[in-house]
């Protein structure tokens, strides 16, 4: 609280009156306005913030730490890890930044107790893999833990390959995408090792709606002159779909379009 009653319009004044700020200073306002809630972070965007010391102040004021989603979380850490975000070299540096920074470090303690280090662990299975060829609708690096609880309509996808779209809401705390769903072509697997897959209607273990794509026939080009070769190639990709339990939605020779859905995997 001390630290927000420091932040005054008149140190606002002064810290945006810089037109080429020392780097520690740049870093700590923009993990500031991250924090805040700003979109911008360059200098010429924390400026345009600083300019309204009301409305800056006010979301201060309204900050609530348990509010923080994971990249902000994940912003603030970074910056924390930072030998430059030292209290004392800011106060030296630019005495106005202090309260800021006091702010910020304070911000990084409450959440460090707050969210357990497995906790943190398991949002950012899902969110930090920067290796991960899936992306997901909505876009989980931009939700809460708190949000992350209730996904609705999830889809998670392979660019050219594959989607699946998991019905209703699913809980997405703590699971690791990348262990659990393989999506290649032809194929798509979901809790690949036995052991870990858990009771239907759990996890991802759920009702699904499953798209693949460049699921060609072998003889391709034969297929596309002949319409009765592609009925005949479709009946028999809707028999291989019933054999594996799941209900046959469309196949498309010409697009190589395959499309199902399933009780559970």
């Amino acid at each position: 609280r001390w630290a927000i009653d420091e932040i005054t319009p008149e140190s606002l004044f002064q810290i945006g009156k810089l037109k080429a700020p020392p780097k520690v200073v740049h870093l700590v306002l923009a993990t500031t306005c991250v924090l805040l809630g700003y979109d911008d972070a360059s200098w010429s965007g924390i400026c345009r913030a600083l300019a309204d010391p009301a409305a800056f102040r006010q979301r201060l004021f309204e900050f609530e730490p348990m509010g923080v989603n994971v990249a902000q979380h994940r912003r603030l850490r970074k910056s924390l890890l930072n030998p430059d975000f030292e209290q004392e070299y800011v106060r030296s540096v630019f005495q106005q930044v202090y309260p800021m920074a006091v702010f910020c470090r304070a911000c990084g303690a409450y959440l460090s107790e707050s969210r357990s280090e497995a906790g943190r662990r398991d949002v950012e299975a899902i969110v930090d893999r920067g290796d991960s060829y899936l992306s997901f609708s909505p876009d989980l690096r931009k939700m809460s833990p708190a949000a992350l609880q209730s996904v609705q309509d999830l889809q998670v996808t392979r660019l050219d390959v594959g989607s699946i779209h998991f019905h209703g809401w699913t809980d997405c705390r703590g699971l690791d995408f990348d262990s659990i769903i393989t999506l290649e072509v032809g194929e798509v697997l979901v809790y690949p090792d036995p052991k870990t897959k858990p009771p239907p209607g759990e996890g991802l273990n759920k009702p699904a709606t499953v798209t693949m794509f460049q699921c060609w026939p072998p003889n391709g080009s034969d297929c596309l002159k002949d319409r009765r070769a592609q009925e005949k190639y479709r009946r028999k990709i809707q028999q291989m779909t019933e054999k594996k339990n799941a209900y046959f939605l469309d196949y498309d020779c010409l697009s190589g379009i395959w499309k199902f859905q399933v009780e559970h995997f």
